[in-house]
């Protein structure tokens, strides 16, 4: 199967260029930012298995959020 961009014609022949360049700078714009969250992530992996207080911590801040949601949904009018 093909995925062409709608504004990159099948029939264009700098198609494959347009495309290269295109995927070329997803990479340079992502990376700067995904870098950072990668090595952030690591950072708190260590965290949580260094510190059995951090690990119940975060159980208990994620079970407060999903607690709100479901609240949230019970208490949510039907339209």
């Amino acid at each position: 199967m093909t995925f062409l961009p709608q504004f990159v014609s099948a029939h264009d022949p700098n198609a494959p260029g347009k495309l290269f360049f295109l995927g070329l700078m997803f990479i340079v714009l992502s990376v700067p930012v995904t870098v950072p969250m990668v090595l952030a992530a690591e950072k708190f992996s260590a965290a949580m298995k260094a510190s059995p207080r951090v690990t119940r911590a975060v159980d208990y801040l994620f079970a407060g959020v999903f607690s709100a949601f479901a609240l949230k949904i019970l208490t949510a009018q039907a339209k």
